[in-house]
């Protein structure tokens, strides 16, 4: 039963992670939370760390555009497994 239980465990963690890890493009985040952000400047896009401040970005240059975002994973821990 305990590889079942290990085995349920594993697979609850990966749905969490896919499920945390979407990118958001319909809705802004709360204000002063950094996320990862899709950016869009000249035709190309990269991602980069920015936050909103009053509902507005912060963190980008002035003619970048964010263009999709999601939370920040959380740290790695010695005990995560990797995919």
């Amino acid at each position: 039963m305990a590889s079942v239980h290990s085995a349920v465990e594993q697979v609850v963690r990966a749905v969490e992670r896919k499920i945390m890890l979407r990118w958001i493009s319909d809705e802004m985040p709360s204000d002063n939370t950094e996320v990862l952000a899709t950016i869009e400047s000249e035709g190309k896009r990269r991602v980069c760390i920015a936050w909103t401040i009053q509902g507005r970005w912060r963190g980008l240059l002035s003619n970048e555009k964010v263009v999709a975002w999601m939370p920040m994973p959380e740290p790695w821990k010695e005990d995560d497994e990797t995919d």
